[in-house]
């Protein structure tokens, strides 16, 4: 399997996962035309895409799902919370192309487990995806990590997650009180240290790689994310390469 992020950031999230005769993009917060490009310079095409998974209705996660699926015919797979609140963002899309989200599934070769995060969106999900004897686990955009994500996610040969916020730059950053409070309670944001701390006791045996994400503009740093969380990884005693999605530029490509 492989996973590429074409972006990260509030000004757009959207990954590719690709198993051996599938493509899958989770989120689809860029326009349409940054999303065929960015896939195309990456060696991925667009037209492959055999399906959109949407985890929440923020315009960063789901504001090009419906150009996509309008203008490639890609599937959305969405559940009916989201769907409600996403309507107007998405704008029309031609019902053979929705599918609901009702517990796990299959898109192609590639086994899809939905799964609850804590967010404040209608019912926000992040994902587990497996084919071929790999598992990748998605969770972006939560406050917490639950019992249920670390059991669902734990030992996974690949690690997306969300590192968004340095607790000292948060604090001493330009956001009022009260979106701070937004921002590290329970229904916002991991910071990096939430971050690290959930790799560190999901990461198992079979877990090649982990890659950080939705890194904030304000209150975060590539570098500083990816030092914390590479730092409290290796003094666990764990040996596995950290890499980072961007607000600014595409990841690596890595395949597992």
């Amino acid at each position: 399997m492989k996973f590429f992020s074409l972006q990260s950031g509030s000004n757009g999230n959207s990954h590719l996962i690709q198993s051996n005769n599938t493509s899958i993009l989770i989120d689809s917060g860029l326009s349409g035309v940054r999303t065929k490009n960015i896939l195309a310079e990456a060696g991925f095409s667009i037209e492959d895409v055999s399906g959109v998974l949407i985890t929440h209705e923020h315009d960063d996660h789901v504001s090009g799902a419906g150009v996509l699926s309008r203008k490639f015919k890609t599937p959305v797979y969405i559940n009916r919370a989201t769907f409600k609140m996403a309507t107007m963002k998405m704008k029309q899309i031609d019902e053979s192309l929705l599918h609901f989200i009702d517990g796990p599934f299959c898109i192609g070769d590639i086994v899809v487990t939905p799964f609850k995060i804590c967010h404040d969106a209608a019912d926000p999900l992040g994902y587990v995806l497996e084919s071929d004897g790999k598992k990748i686990s998605v969770i972006t955009d939560t406050g917490v990590i639950t019992d249920e994500v670390m059991a669902l996610t734990k030992n996974s040969d690949f690690f997306y997650v969300e590192a968004n916020f340095d607790p000292i730059m948060l604090k001493h950053g330009p956001y009022t009180p009260a979106l701070q409070e937004r921002v590290r309670g329970d229904f916002g944001h991991l910071s990096n240290f939430e971050c690290a701390e959930y790799l560190i006791n999901a990461i198992g045996d079979r877990t090649k790689a982990v890659m950080i994400g939705h890194i904030s503009l304000f209150n975060n740093d590539e570098t500083l994310a990816k030092l914390t969380v590479e730092n409290a990884i290796a003094e666990a005693g764990l040996d596995v390469p950290v890499f980072v999605s961007s607000r600014f530029r595409p990841s690596v490509v890595i395949e597992i």
